[in-house]
């Protein structure tokens, strides 16, 4: 093997063996609609709102006779919580009011991060205020 063989077969191997780079910008809003958030949640600022399939509405129903509050608009939510609560209440180790996320998040330690980037980047809606 010639040097600018192994030069290249060296790059490919670091390139093929370095870990995947994290999701960002719409990936976000796709983990958001793919993971089933969009079945509880929407995001007005985005454009997202609350899926009207039958599973969807199923689920709202059960929260509602379980005495929970509606889901809501998580437009604007970095005004409210961090990066750090978020992660402990998708994973279900913190509460609000008593009461844990309806379901714990799935997706991977990256997907969730990438998750939170997203959400915590949201822009409140209009007339939200702050």
């Amino acid at each position: 093997m010639n040097a600018i063989t192994r030069i290249a077969v060296a790059a490919a191997s670091v390139w093929l063996c370095s870990s995947p780079p994290a999701l960002a910008g719409d990936d976000g809003k796709t983990l958001f609609i793919n993971e089933g958030c969009v079945n509880c949640h929407s995001v007005k600022s985005a454009g997202i709102t609350v899926m009207e399939s039958a599973e969807a509405k199923e689920e709202l129903k059960e929260q509602a006779a379980e005495g929970a509050k509606a889901p809501p608009d998580l437009s604007g939510l970095a005004a409210k919580r961090d990066a750090d609560f978020l992660d402990k209440y998708l994973r279900k180790k913190i509460a609000i009011d008593g009461r844990k996320h309806k379901k714990r998040f799935k997706g991977s330690d990256a997907e969730r991060e990438t998750l939170i980037t997203w959400i915590l980047a949201l822009k409140p809606a209009a007339g939200q205020g702050k």
